[in-house]
């Protein structure tokens, strides 16, 4: 996905990994769209991700808790 996508057009839009500085990697199937996290031990979590301990900001601070 590149800057020019609109926030409508991602898939589960209301998931936290879209912010993440990971940084997420989209992998589109011809019937499925998946988020594969960099950080996670299981690489596609389930969505929407509303909460996660491993997500860091764009500018690579952790969140606050």
């Amino acid at each position: 996905m590149n800057d020019s996508d609109s926030e409508d057009s991602l898939p589960f839009p209301s998931s936290i990994c879209h912010g993440c500085g990971a940084p997420p990697r989209y992998v589109k199937t011809a019937t499925s769209m998946f988020i594969l996290c960099p950080l996670k031990e299981d690489k596609y979590p389930r969505q929407p991700v509303m909460a996660c301990d491993l997500f860091v900001t764009r500018d690579g601070k952790d969140r606050e808790k």
